[in-house]
């Protein structure tokens, strides 16, 4: 069984607003407590849909991707952190699982931030958080190619050069599909 204990030592500082609890590696500052509060406020006020999205504010920008939990099954499997009859986790949990143990294995990536959790009445994980470092010079690949229409070789060469590079560290990933971001 998988649990969020077994992450609390690396992330010890708790961030809580309204039913969503958020551990954090370091204590957030005032820009950063904002911009979570932010989308915290968002996420309550719209229908729970999947997003990815920057949270911009100050020295440290972060990035966070959250994932609603769509089935009773799920809520419950990542309320108590049990698998799939597969064995595999639910996709919050695989994610935040294969990021630890790419960060773990030196892949050079943003550095996980944080994760947590809003829940419902009932107690159940209803949507995940996941918070890395916003990267430096993210591109795109979507509005790289847009403005890039000739140079889809180089794009997908370069994706195959990531992709080996990851393969090389045997990180792999079994997931046929995810969720996509938005």
């Amino acid at each position: 069984m998988l649990s969020n204990m077994t992450f609390q030592d690396d992330y010890p500082f708790t961030f809580c607003l309204f039913n969503t609890t958020l551990h954090l590696s370091e204590q957030p500052s005032a820009e950063a407590q904002q911009a979570l509060e932010q989308l915290i406020h968002k996420r309550r006020a719209r229908k729970l849909t999947r997003a990815s999205a920057p949270l911009t504010y100050g020295d440290t920008p972060l990035f966070a991707k959250v994932q609603p939990l769509d089935t009773l099954k799920a809520k419950v499997r990542v309320t108590f952190g049990k698998p799939q009859r597969n064995g595999r986790f639910d996709w919050p949990l695989e994610e935040l699982i294969n990021t630890l143990e790419a960060q773990r294995r030196g892949v050079r990536m943003p550095s996980l931030q944080g994760f947590g959790y809003t829940k419902d009445r009932l107690g159940l994980t209803q949507e995940y958080f996941i918070i890395t470092r916003l990267l430096d010079d993210h591109i795109d690949g979507v509005q790289w190619l847009k403005r890039n229409p000739d140079n889809v070789e180089t794009f997908i060469l370069d994706a195959f050069q990531l992709l080996n590079s990851l393969s090389r560290k045997n990180i792999t990933s079994t997931w046929i599909s995810g969720p996509a971001t938005s």
